[in-house]
Formats: C-alpha cells, structure tokens, sequence
C-alpha cells in the first residue's frame, strides 16, 4: 500500500544562484518581473466561458484540522480485516494507518444500519452526534446478519490540511487493507460550513458508491472531529516554509520536488524554475500560461491544479498537490494491459479532464501515460501543463510542433494549415 509519509531525504533547498553556466555575456540580462498581471487573454468565442480573476496562491486562507476518531458497524467479509481510512480535501489525500490495538476492551454493542434507513436520501446520511455510551474500542467484532463481520475500529489520526477555498468538500473512503481486490467498505462527502472557531465531533454514516452494485452492501459510521482555524495574518509563502523531501523530475527550466509543508505537514509537488532559463529562452509568456492553466486546472478533480505559487529574486516556484499513487504508465508496465472495465474508467476521467480544458480554451497537447498520475483511491490526475497552449477558441488553430511522437495526431505532423483541440482526443485513443 501507499505509505501516507515518506522519509525525509537530505536534499537541500534550491539555491538562489542559476543551476548552470553561463556565458561571459549572460550577466548582462535582466532577470524578469513575474509579479506582472497576466497577459490579456484573447477575445473568446460566443458561449465561452469568462476569465475569473487570479487567485491569490502565496498563501492558505486558513486551516482546517481532520481528526479520525473511530468506527462503528463496519461490514467485512474477513473477522481479520485491517480497515484504514482515506481523507481526502482540496484534492490533498492523507491516508491512515490501521486501527491501533492498545488495550482490550469489551464487545461493541449494535448492529450494522444500511446508510438508506439513515438518511432516506441514501447516498447523504444525516450526522449524528458523538454519545457518552460511544465503546470507544480499538478494533472488535461480531457476525453480521445476513453473513460478514461487523467491526468497531479505533484510528484516533489527526491531518491538517491547508485551506485555499472555503467551500470544498472532505471525502472520506473506507478500505480494508487485507481485501485482496479493493475491499471498498463505504464512503461520505461532508460540507462543513468553515467560520472562524468552528468545531464539531460527530457521527456521519457511510454509504455505497453511487451507482455501483458492487459496493451496495457498504455501510457503517465513522467518527470525525473537525476544526478549522482562519489565518489573520497573510504572511507570503517562501521555499523555506517546506522540506525538501526528494527531487522527481527535472526539465528545461528548472526541477520538479516532492516536498513537506512544515506546519501543516502535507506532501506537496514543488515545480523550482529559473527565471534566468526563462528569459534566455523567451519564455516568459509561456511560464505565465502554464501557471493560469494550473488555476483554471483547480475546479476539475481530474486535474493537477496549482495549491500556491511565490518566487524568489531568481526563481519561480509551482506548488501543486502529491498524488500517492504514481504514473498511470508505472501500473501499465506492471500489469501489462488493464482490463476493459478499468479502461473504460480511466478514459470516463480523462474525457471530463481533457472537456474541462477546452471549456476553458486550453489544448493539451501532451497526453500520454507518463502524465497521468493516480491518486490514493485510483482515480486519474492529469499533470504537466508545460506544452499546453491557452486561449484556442473555437475554429482557431495552433501549428506548434510539439507532443510525444508516438501519441502525435495526423493533422499535428502533416496538416501544414494547423490543428485544434481535437488533436487530444486523438491522443487519447492511441
């Protein structure tokens, strides 16, 4: 399984000098302004949507701290599971130990109660608040009616996550670590009204995957203590607020980290480029572009979308959320060729992540498995907007050579009039 904190490496913060040489001239560059505004974007065709306002990404509005208490008529098929959780905001994941096993404790009492008699709604059940007769227990079973084991773990973890939108949701997932396929045992988005001092402690009932038969017998409650915190002071955000942790990728202007944010201790993916690369190469409006696609890129959970951006006086810096689960390609290798059903998934995921950027008149340009990442719970992210192209309306073309050969559309390699977002599409089905 995917361990939820990876060991601190001794890589060391990126230098404010240029990570390479230069030639006697070079000096005499100026090292561009990027705290310009945005380069206006191009008149949109009738339909499309309007341009928000940039987002202030140099730091969290506050924060939000998740606390997984316990569960309680948990439905298995094997008295030996190992439930964890996986919480997931702002499309950051934190993914739970098993339960701990510190004392032992008399039975808890009850039985499983199906999300659908909790709440008629079905797939939202109603909170319940925490009683004094909650057992508490580390983690003990009974035979469930109708075949299973009801089990009653005890997790007692604690994540804090960093705040950028005060109304998106948590998700919590259910697994059992000993299942040998997925071991799905129930699921729950909460919306909590995030104000200053806010703190509840509840019950919230679990409930099957909307529309999957697989999972209809998932039920069960867990037990989640929430607060959130708002920031009254608006300190910028600097490279030395997180840890270096390793570096995973390295490019033509500068290095990809996975880092650690100090105080609220998430694992981040920290994009490190040098403005001095930048202007050499006259990229400046490219790096900008890249930076407003990775901000359209945030209301897709399909999409790797940018959590902050600052710089220094030589350098930019992209931070964009970790996603646990490695390269789409990595699996493929591994496994050879998916099933048709875990295709069709994958493809569901990338056709809504690929529709979100032309909405926005984006063309990727740059599909292929290397750039799809997966995150905790399986679901596809795509990353790496550097060969992106912004602002392509409808009818327009763009004649960029550039992509990965062997995922290259026709009309990209022979078409000398230009292509348009359909070239992705193209990609996808290769």
């Amino acid at each position: 399984m995917w361990q939820a904190e990876p060991p601190v490496l001794s890589y060391p913060v990126p230098s404010s000098t240029p990570a390479v040489q230069f030639s006697a001239h070079s000096h005499s560059l100026a090292v561009p302004d990027f705290t310009m505004q945005l380069p206006p974007a191009k008149a949109k065709a009738e339909g499309a949507p309007a341009a928000s306002g940039t987002r202030n990404t140099s730091a969290p509005r506050g924060y939000l701290t998740v606390k997984v208490v316990a569960g309680r008529n948990l439905v298995t098929s094997s008295a030996a599971s190992r439930p964890y959780v996986v919480v997931s905001f702002e499309q950051n994941e934190f993914i739970g130990r098993e339960p701990i096993d510190e004392r032992a404790v008399p039975e808890a009492k009850g039985k499983p109660v199906p999300a659908s008699e909790a709440d008629p709604s079905g797939s939202r059940a109603r909170a319940r608040t925490v009683t004094p007769a909650d057992p508490g227990a580390p983690i003990v079973g009974s035979t469930a009616p109708g075949g299973g084991y009801v089990l009653h773990p005890a997790w007692r973890h604690e994540v804090t996550f960093d705040v950028t939108h005060s109304d998106k949701p948590i998700f919590i997932s259910v697994y059992d670590r000993q299942a040998e396929e997925e071991g799905f045992l129930g699921m729950r988005e909460i919306r909590p009204r995030l104000v200053p001092g806010m703190h509840s402690d509840q019950w919230y009932s679990l409930a099957a995957r909307e529309d999957d038969e697989a999972t209809s017998g998932a039920r069960g409650e867990v037990r989640l203590e929430l607060k959130y915190e708002r920031l009254s002071s608006k300190r910028r955000l600097t490279p030395a607020d997180f840890e270096y942790l390793k570096l995973i990728g390295r490019g033509t202007f500068g290095r990809v980290f996975q880092v650690r944010k100090k105080d609220t201790r998430r694992i981040y993916a920290m994009k490190v480029l040098s403005k001095r690369e930048i202007a050499i190469k006259k990229e400046v409006t490219h790096t900008m572009g890249e930076r407003r696609i990775l901000e359209k890129s945030l209301d897709c959970p399909f999409l790797v979308g940018l959590k902050f951006s600052f710089q220094s006086e030589l350098e930019l810096y992209f931070v964009t959320d970790y996603k646990s689960g490695g390269e789409l390609f990595w699996h493929l290798q591994r496994e050879g060729r998916f099933t048709e059903d875990r295709a069709r998934f994958y493809i569901a995921e990338l056709v809504l992540a690929l529709e979100h950027l032309h909405k926005y008149d984006i063309v990727y340009r740059d599909l292929k498995p290397e750039n799809i990442l997966l995150d905790a719970t399986g679901h596809v992210a795509l990353c790496d907007f550097g060969l992106s192209k912004p602002d392509l309306g409808a009818g327009q073309l763009t004649n960029t050579f550039c992509g990965t050969t062997e995922y290259l559309a026709p009309e990209v390699l022979l078409d000398e009039s230009g292509y348009s977002k359909l070239v992705d599409f193209w990609s996808l089905g290769v």
